[in-house]
């Protein structure tokens, strides 16, 4: 079971705050798409965290790794963002392994030659922009285990039937593919029990 939330912007009401987080994590100078799709991702994180009944602040959406939030080290995160939006899954630890999110824009184009290079021969039947979708998400999974000490092929990753597989690993999991307001958006999991909570903010 997974939530999505929507929104048009993020929240005005603490640009100051926003300003400040960004210039902690990203630094000076930040250009205006970086600086906007870092907001709109945690935006997501934010409102996913407050509809798990937490309601935090800004300033506590600071992350240990890329998975791990400072101030809730009980849920494993993944954050993606594009010009246009921004997303977040959440999960808690004690149910899943990890995840992994991705969403790229519905007018990106997915050269042959690429989708061929990412290909696993067995891979599922799919559009280019969907399969570079869900081998990214798959790709953040995986590397949020912390199993990992380099990054690896997407080709060595199989697409199936909502399950994808890493055979080097042998780890495996399952994903969920779809399109929301002129996005695809790829969810990836390896679970130990069941639900997952995801939200995504167009901007």
């Amino acid at each position: 079971m997974y939530f999505w939330k929507l929104s048009k912007t993020f929240t005005l009401s603490q640009a100051s705050d926003w300003d400040k987080i960004t210039q902690e994590v990203l630094g000076e100078p930040v250009h205006p798409d970086r600086r906007r799709g870092f907001i709109l991702a945690r935006e997501a994180l934010r409102l996913t965290l407050c509809d798990l009944g937490l309601n935090p602040k800004v300033s506590d959406l600071t992350f240990v790794n890329y998975s791990t939030l400072t101030t809730s080290p009980q849920f494993t995160i993944s954050l993606s963002h594009s010009k246009e939006a921004g997303a977040a899954i959440v999960a808690p630890r004690n149910e899943y392994l990890s995840v992994g999110i991705d969403i790229e824009s519905l007018e990106r184009q997915v050269k042959e030659a690429i989708a061929k290079r990412i290909a696993h021969p067995s891979d599922a039947k799919l559009r280019n922009l969907e399969l570079w979708c869900l081998k990214e998400a798959v790709f953040k999974c995986l590397m949020n285990t912390g199993k990992f000490t380099k990054p690896f092929d997407f080709s060595e990753i199989l697409i199936g039937d909502e399950a994808w597989s890493h055979s080097p690993s042998q780890l495996s999991g399952g994903y969920k593919l779809e399109t929301h307001e002129g996005h695809v958006v790829a969810m990836a999991y390896a679970r130990k029990l069941s639900n997952s909570f995801v939200a995504v903010i167009p901007f």
